[in-house]
């Protein structure tokens, strides 16, 4: 099967020659295993380990081309972005920044929030050439960005977490206009870019201990515009929907799946998400992406440890809807254990020789 073909199958819930991966790679963790592998610096790793799925994004941001820098030192920079939020970045850190204010502190200041067109040329230049090197060989997503990820960026964490408690309608009016606005950011990339399968929508709303606020809060306020965004990009042409977010989601995982979503990423196993329970619960309706252990398991476990978690997983959703990897990879995941959980895939996902 092609990649494409066997993640639509998976996620459609059916049966696949052999079970999809998908992984991301931290740069740290590409260059060791280079090393280590002795391979040509062009090497790609993503088509070495057999991953089916890549995802893109275009340029998301309300502001195209954002990043203007304020201040530089020799340890950080300070940078505008494109929401308008004023960031420190550190140079020792390729992932992490540091935000010191953001754009709208109240509705006057939203009236006058500035958002270039979701037709901007500009915002799938660089996506529309890395999608021509990666289909068909890959299953190929488009990222946008989800509701509550929209409301903080624009407002900031605390500011959009208190202000459902003390302005409710000013909540839903910022998180329905952006959801709308990313929806057709992510409709337009469909419309650019043939070939891809679905969406993946970035939306971290849980920690390792449950919901940043109430299922219910999550009902009321991002149920409506998470619905129409799954609407509107499947009306695009985009079969399938992802919804990632960290931590422990299962209390609104029926949201969810009322919302449109078909599948959920990455589940993570320190935050009590497993496979073989939510199959069991939603199997029927909903398919799942990830939790493979990159905080423990792929970092200090034994190889015969990780191969009965492989085994665990793979033997209980043989029939389709499961689809392994991980959060990421960094480079605190050492290479053999990574070629140990490969080597474990191969084993019990391959169905068909």
């Amino acid at each position: 099967m092609r990649a494409f073909d066997r993640v639509s199958a998976a996620l459609s819930r059916r049966p696949v020659d052999r079970v999809p991966r998908y992984d991301y790679y931290w740069p740290e963790f590409q260059a060791e295993w280079k090393r280590r592998k002795s391979t040509p610096q062009d090497a790609d790793i993503y088509s070495h380990y057999g991953i089916d799925i890549r995802v893109i994004k275009p340029d998301l941001a309300p502001r195209v081309g954002g990043g203007t820098v304020l201040e530089a030192t020799p340890e950080h920079e300070i940078v505008l972005d494109g929401w308008g939020s004023r960031q420190k970045r550190l140079y020792s850190s390729t992932s992490f920044f540091h935000p010191e204010s953001f754009a709208v502190h109240s509705e006057e200041d939203f009236d006058g929030y500035h958002i270039d067109s979701a037709l901007d040329d500009r915002r799938y230049d660089t996506l529309v050439r890395a999608t021509k090197s990666l289909v068909p060989e890959f299953a190929v997503f488009v990222e946008i960005t989800g509701p509550y990820t929209c409301l903080w960026r624009v407002l900031g964490v605390e500011p959009a977490l208190l202000s459902m408690v003390e302005r409710p309608k000013f909540v839903q009016r910022v998180a329905d206009l952006m959801a709308r606005f990313q929806a057709e950011v992510g409709c337009e990339a469909l419309r650019r870019v043939p070939g891809l399968l679905g969406v993946l929508i970035d939306d971290d709303v849980a920690c390792n201990r449950g919901m940043l606020f109430s299922p219910a809060m999550y009902r009321t306020f991002f149920l409506r515009p998470l619905k129409t965004m799954c609407a509107e990009l499947k009306a695009a042409g985009g079969r399938y929907i992802v919804y990632h977010s960290d931590g422990d989601i299962r209390s609104i995982i029926p949201t969810l799946i009322e919302a449109g979503v078909d599948a959920i990423h990455p589940l993570e196993p320190r935050a009590g998400m497993d496979v073989v329970e939510l199959q069991h619960t939603y199997g029927d309706r909903l398919s799942f992406i990830g939790n493979m252990d990159n905080s423990d398991l792929l970092r200090t476990g034994s190889p015969e440890a990780i191969r009965q978690d492989v085994r665990r997983k793979l033997t209980a959703t043989r029939g389709g809807g499961y689809i392994p990897g991980s959060h990421s990879i960094g480079d605190d995941v050492p290479v053999e254990n990574y070629d140990c959980y490969i080597e474990a895939l191969e084993e019990y996902g391959t169905y068909a020789r």
